[in-house]
């Protein structure tokens, strides 16, 4: 259809010999093709397999509004950046509805191959607020496959990798 069109608007334009329209159109199926490869490639780059769930813990399990809660993982996949593909994964932490006090903080892991141990530290100074609700806390950690670009990362995948809990008291 859309060649079609670019021909009837190539012809209203200008009349073109034959032989002029042929070589033409070859160079317009040669672009295409050359375009749908790098589609196809970009494709294959993105497809991934579900990681598999991975055991989060928590240090210590039971804190004060100003304690630093200390996650670990194993990871099962690799992190960090190569060529265009980022991957990382990211804690999210949500509590109590109160007033004046943090109710809910991200923070992101250390990087490495798989099976390597990874860090991530929920600290109530960096978040909105200067100490944590008292109560309990849920969390999870996702996964994330991102192509990255010069300006910015468009995410590819995004997968709940874990859960965690903690209390402070």
């Amino acid at each position: 259809m859309q060649l079609r069109s670019v021909l009837l608007w190539m012809s209203a334009r200008r009349p073109m010999s034959l032989a002029a329209g042929g070589v033409f159109l070859a160079a317009l199926v040669v672009t295409l093709a050359v375009a749908d490869d790098e589609t196809t490639r970009e494709a294959r780059l993105a497809q991934h397999s579900a990681p598999p769930p991975v055991r989060v813990a928590v240090h210590p399990r039971v804190g004060r509004p100003w304690t630093l809660f200390r996650l670990e993982l194993v990871s099962s996949q690799r992190t960090g950046r190569q060529g265009q593909r980022e991957r990382d994964y990211q804690a999210a932490v949500r509590g109590p509805l109160r007033w004046a006090c943090v109710i809910e903080n991200e923070a992101p892991f250390s990087r490495g191959p798989p099976g390597s141990h990874l860090h991530a530290v929920l600290d109530p100074i960096h978040a909105n607020g200067s100490h944590w609700c008292r109560g309990s806390f849920s969390g999870v950690v996702r996964y994330r496959d991102a192509i990255c670009g010069s300006e910015r990362c468009h995410d590819v995948h995004i997968q709940r990798a874990g859960s965690f809990s903690f209390t402070v008291r």
